[in-house]
């Protein structure tokens, strides 16, 4: 089943191509090692024959990164065959990374602007430049006549897009996690003391540009914290008793905003946020709106799910509580540590 094109030794099936898993040296697929069983078997049958194992990938990533994934894939390669039985000695690897195109990586290749452009990429371009070879270096002559190679065929759909950054697709997080300090308190009521927080959120998040992502979102918030209300109630921190004190349920649910640039594997971005709380108490409610401002990181850690860390200012203004009418102003510094899956982010092979 193998064919020599010049000093290239192809085999028939799928191609001849062999394949890894994504960002890695792992071989992967039956035709896989169909293909490398049968090079094993080719190369115990002629032991005259010397070869050269060849790595190459595509143009994403760094120009280090790739050529670096190329070696540890020839590496692999060699590796296996060794291990069916083929002397290391008889063997060569080499890793150009993208170096050596099979098909001329475009400009607009290099920079796609659209998903659909992307895709158009991976079916042309880098379905094609990412592949392994095997050159025959001594002994082909032993290898007798080979039938000629097999009509090309059309290059098959791409099932996923490229692998820069996250795509466009929705995300669900939890942030069981959530700190509130207090910095500001204009009505200097001592609204709230230190408390724990949770959030839950979903939104979707956009490809604007190569890196650059757009995500919007909703996001749901419970703080239990101290505040004070109309009223005598001893305070439980001093024993006293005050004409305001009580325990709150602060509820905020709000609009989120993220804005930043992403890689393969994590995605930084700035955050604006604009929401509605209301303040639950025994003797009464407050409504008021809410804004923050803060940034976070996101880290995928397997597929879709990822790890994170958020921080920011929140401000919330307040109307009345209760029979008291008053106005206020408070801003908590917050820190949270997230937990998510995002649905969108896809990988190339």
């Amino acid at each position: 089943h193998f064919h020599l094109e010049g000093t290239e030794l192809r085999h028939d099936l799928a191609g001849g191509n062999v394949h890894f898993a994504t960002d890695s040296a792992r071989l992967v697929g039956d035709d896989t090692f169909r293909i490398l069983d049968a090079l094993a078997e080719l190369l115990l049958r002629h032991p005259e024959v010397t070869i050269r194992i060849e790595g190459h990938t595509d143009s994403r990533a760094s120009e280090a990164y790739n050529q670096a994934l190329s070696e540890r894939r020839a590496e692999a390669v060699a590796a296996y065959l060794e291990a069916r039985g083929v002397d290391r000695s008889r063997m060569t690897v080499r890793g150009f990374g993208e170096t050596r195109p099979k098909v001329p990586d475009s400009v607009g290749c290099k920079r796609p602007r659209t998903r659909a452009a992307a895709e158009q990429c991976e079916r042309r371009v880098w379905s094609q430049n990412r592949r392994t070879e095997f050159h025959v270096v001594s002994g082909a002559e032993s290898i007798g006549e080979a039938p000629p190679p097999p009509a090309p065929q059309p290059a098959p759909e791409a099932d996923e897009p490229p692998k820069e950054g996250w795509y466009r697709g929705g995300y669900l997080y939890g942030a069981p996690i959530f700190f509130m300090v207090p910095i500001g308190d204009v009505s200097a009521f001592q609204y709230r003391r230190f408390s724990y927080q949770w959030r839950v959120g979903a939104g979707y998040l956009f490809a604007p540009g190569r890196r650059f992502r757009l995500g919007l979102g909703l996001g749901f918030e419970h703080s239990p914290v101290r505040a004070r209300a109309a009223g005598p109630c001893q305070d439980p921190i001093t024993g006293g008793f005050a004409e305001r004190c009580d325990g709150m349920h602060d509820l905020d649910l709000g609009l989120e905003l993220r804005l930043g640039v992403a890689g393969s594997r994590a995605f930084g971005y700035g955050l604006l946020g604009a929401g509605g709380p209301i303040g639950l108490t025994r003797t009464g409610k407050w409504f008021g709106f809410g804004a923050t401002l803060g940034g976070g990181v996101w880290g995928r850690v397997w597929r879709g799910l990822f790890l994170g860390v958020e921080a920011g200012v929140d401000l919330k203004t307040f109307g009345d509580q209760g029979d008291v009418p008053y106005s206020g102003l408070l801003a908590d510094f917050e820190l949270l540590g997230m937990v998510g899956w995002h649905f969108g982010w896809r990988q190339r092979r």
